[in-house]
């Protein structure tokens, strides 16, 4: 996204952040990490089904 707008990957995820209204965590997720939550669920877990997870950074935090 940032070459063709002639900007820096730094200059693009602050637009995106800002565009999103930011998130608490203050960063974006890696990819790496979202796998890591799925291999856990698949391989590691017999016990849990249909669980809804929100992998946003805390950006709608739950009481």
């Amino acid at each position: 996204m940032a070459a063709p707008a002639g900007g820096s990957t730094e200059e693009m995820t602050e637009k995106l952040l800002a565009r999103v209204g930011g998130i608490p965590l203050g960063r974006m997720a890696d990819p790496a990490k979202t796998a890591e939550l799925m291999h856990f669920l698949v391989s590691k877990v017999s016990y849990i089904t249909g669980p809804n997870l929100v992998a946003d950074g805390c950006n709608f935090p739950v009481l």
